[in-house]
C-alpha cells in the first residue's frame, strides 16, 4: 500500500469528509474513502471500534480518535499521524508536534517490546519525521549497521542436475534423469549462502516498508540495502524463520534489526486491524504507556532497600479521611 497523504491530528481530535470543516483548525479532513472506511470500524463489532467515535460537532459529522497515539493506515493510502495530547493547546502547532512526537518516542522506551528505540535527536532527525518514518529510519540504520558489520551466511542443501560433479553424485536421481545424457551429473552438495532465517526475514521487512516509505533519506538507504539482500529470498513464514533465529556467538548483532523486524512482520502494531481490508496500523493505548512509563521512572528513583510492584489492586496510592 502506498501511502498517497498524511494528516497529523492529537488523541482525542477530530476527521471529517466534509469540506466545510476547513474553517475550523480543530478539526481535519480527510477523502470520502478514508472517512467511509474508518466510520464503518467504528460501527463495527470488532475490537476496532474503541479507537473512534461518532460525534456531532459544529452541526458537521465527525469522527474522534480515542486515547492512541502512533499510526493508522486507510486502504486508498491515507496516513493518520495520532500524536499524544501533550502541549497540543500551544500556538506554534508545528512545535507542538514535535514535542509530542519526542515525547511519545520516550515514554515507548518504557514499553515492553519497545526499548530498542533511539531517542537521541544525534541519531536521527526525529523531532522533523513523521512517527512512521521516524520508526522505519530507525530500522533502516539498524540493518545498515548489520550491513557494515557483515551478514551471516550459512551451508544450504542444494540439488542440481551440473556439468560437473560437485559434492555427492543421487545415483538414484542421475538414472532417472541422465539415463540418456550420460555427460550430466545429478549431485547433492551444500552452498555457502547468505540464505537464512535471519537474512530471509530481514528481506521480508525491508520489502514490506517498501510500500510505505516517504522519506527521500529512507527510500535511498532502502535501495542501497535492497541490492544488498537482492540474493536473499523473502522469508515466506515468518513465524517459522523467527523459531530457527538462534542469537548466539556470532550473531548479537542481528539482534536490533530482529527487533525492528519482527514489530514490521506483525503488521506494526500491537493494534492489529481485523476489517475486510486489514489496513496496517502502529497504534499504542496511552494509559498503558503512561503507566509504564512512570513505574519505569519511579523505579529507578527509589532505593535499593525499596521495590516498585505496578498495577497492585489490592493497594492505593493515595487514601482520604472520611468526613
Amino acid at each position: 500500500m502506498k501511502v498517497k497523504n498524511t494528516v497529523t491530528l492529537f488523541e482525542f481530535g477530530y476527521i471529517t469528509n466534509d469540506r466545510k470543516a476547513n474553517e475550523h483548525d480543530h478539526i481535519q479532513v480527510i477523502s470520502d474513502n478514508a472517512y467511509l472506511y474508518l466510520k464503518g470500524m467504528c460501527l463495527s463489532d470488532e475490537r476496532e471500534r474503541n479507537l473512534l467515535k461518532l460525534k456531532s460537532v459544529q452541526g458537521m459529522e465527525v469522527l474522534q480518535v480515542q486515547n492512541y497515539a502512533g499510526v493508522l493506515f486507510t486502504p486508498d493510502g491515507t496516513q493518520l499521524e495520532i500524536l499524544p495530547k501533550i502541549g497540543k493547546n500551544r500556538s506554534a502547532s508545528k512545535k507542538a508536534e514535535e514535542d509530542a512526537r519526542q515525547s511519545l518516542l520516550i515514554m515507548l522506551k518504557a514499553l515492553k517490546g519497545f526499548q530498542h528505540i533511539q531517542t537521541s535527536n544525534a541519531n536521527i532527525v526525529s523531532r522533523k519525521m513523521p512517527l512512521l518514518e521516524v520508526f522505519i529510519s530507525q530500522f533502516l540504520q539498524s540493518v545498515n549497521a548489520l550491513v557494515k558489520r557483515g551478514l551471516r551466511s550459512d551451508y544450504v542443501p542444494k540439488e542440481d542436475n551440473l556439468a560437473f560433479l560437485k559434492g555427492k553424485l543421487n545415483v538414484g536421481k542421475q538414472l532417472r534423469h541422465n539415463f540418456i545424457n550420460k555427460h550430466k551429473f545429478y549431485c547433492e552438495y551444500d552452498e555457502f549462502l547468505l540464505d537464512r532465517p535471519a537474512n530471509r526475514l530481514i528481506r521480508a521487512a525491508l520489502t514490506k516498508v517498501n510500500g510505505v516509505v516517504r522519506s527521500a533519506e529512507n527510500q535511498k538507504l532502502l535501495q542501497e540495502l535492497m541490492f544488498v539482500f537482492h540474493d536473499v529470498p523473502v522469508s515466506l513464514n515468518h513465524k517459522h524463520d523467527f523459531s530457527l533465529v538462534a542469537l548466539g556467538r556470532g550473531m548479537n548483532h542481528y539482534e536490533l534489526p530482529l527487533a525492528w523486524v519482527k514489530l514490521i512482520l506483525d503488521g506494526f502494531s500491537p493494534q492489529t486491524m481485523k476489517g475486510d481490508h486489514h489496513a496496517a496500523s502502529l497504534l499504542f493505548p496511552m494509559e498503558r504507556v503512561f503507566e509504564d512509563y512512570v513505574a519505569q521512572s519511579l523505579s529507578k528513583t527509589l532505593k535499593q532497600t525499596h521495590r516498585l510492584k505496578a498495577q497492585v489492586q489490592s493497594k492505593s496510592l493515595v487514601t482520604h479521611e472520611k468526613f
